[in-house]
């Protein structure tokens, strides 16, 4: 077996990129303008990919079983592995403390993975997601747990709503008259409508359950964006581009309280509310909405 395991760590060396440990003078003259270059290249998925096993020449199966290496023979084989995916530019997130079983099975695992690869930049092959109950190191070597307390609780049920909610709110489309987006419009005169006979909110002509709205604060980022965005995108872009500098919260607030807008629906993809109907729902947002900003929104209204 060790000289299995001898000619195995040679043959893995052997895949190794041979300018890499020196900077070349290609390198060495690289202009800012070939960096972006490459990032943009990198942004837009045109990078060149290449799996992992071709990169080294080998195949799982030519990997012993972890229970017939010793923990020498397991160093040495990830040493080699890992020093050689580094002249590629490509890392393995890792704990420091993992022991060398765990990391060579880890390691193997991902023969068959493709990764970018590129000349300036870094690229590093991850194996976590970051959820503590699922780690694949372990719970004993999972680096999440010192996080944690910082981190909001993750409620799947809420987030499982959250995503239903999504759904609901993208169906909102399919109402008469199958618009793309719906257009909100108020008078401010003697024709203002009488709130009496404004009908029911927003969310009741779209068919949402305003219940089933979570708190912001108990669901996770991409859940909270989720439906936020969809909110946004049942009106015109432009409409809504007076809180694009908010946070995310208060993007979150702003948009399930024009939900609650009392009006009509003309069935053509026109609300009609009125003044006082709009001015409760900037009551909701003035706190982050400065005077200059607000006057505008009044002189321009942008649905």
């Amino acid at each position: 077996m060790q000289k299995y395991i001898r000619q195995l760590t040679t043959d893995i060396r052997s895949a190794a990129r041979p300018e890499a440990y020196e900077p070349t003078q290609k390198l060495l003259s690289t202009s800012i303008e070939d960096h972006f270059a490459e990032v943009e290249a990198w942004l837009a998925d045109e990078l060149p990919q290449e799996r992992i096993g071709e990169i080294l020449g080998l195949e799982a199966i030519q990997f012993p079983p972890v229970e017939r290496l010793n923990r020498n023979q397991l160093r040495k084989i990830c040493e080699a592995f890992e020093q050689t995916m580094q002249t590629y530019n490509v890392s393995f997130d890792m704990p420091k403390r993992l022991p060398w079983k765990m990391r060579y099975q880890l390691l193997v695992s991902k023969l068959e993975d493709s990764v970018i690869i590129c000349d300036e930049g870094f690229v590093t092959v991850e194996f976590c997601e970051y959820d503590p109950s699922e780690c694949p190191f372990g719970s004993r070597y999972c680096t999440c747990k010192q996080y944690e307390s910082m981190m909001p609780k993750f409620n799947l049920k809420l987030s499982e709503r959250a995503k239903d909610l999504v759904q609901h709110i993208n169906a909102a489309q399919q109402i008469p008259p199958n618009r793309t987006h719906f257009h909100l419009h108020y008078e401010n005169d003697a024709e203002d409508r009488d709130l009496a006979l404004l009908g029911k909110p927003i969310y009741e002509w779209l068919n949402i359950d305003i219940a089933r709205f979570p708190a912001n604060d108990h669901v996770g980022y991409d859940d909270t964006y989720g439906i936020t965005e969809a909110i946004i995108d049942l009106f015109p872009e432009e409409a809504w581009s007076w809180i694009v500098d908010a946070s995310l919260t208060e993007r979150y607030e702003t948009c399930v309280s024009l939900l609650k807008v009392k009006a009509t629906y003309d069935y053509a993809g026109v609300f009609y509310t009125n003044k006082q109907e709009m001015d409760f729902f900037e009551r909701i947002f003035q706190f982050y909405f400065d005077q200059r900003e607000r006057k505008k929104w009044n002189d321009d209204w942008p649905f």
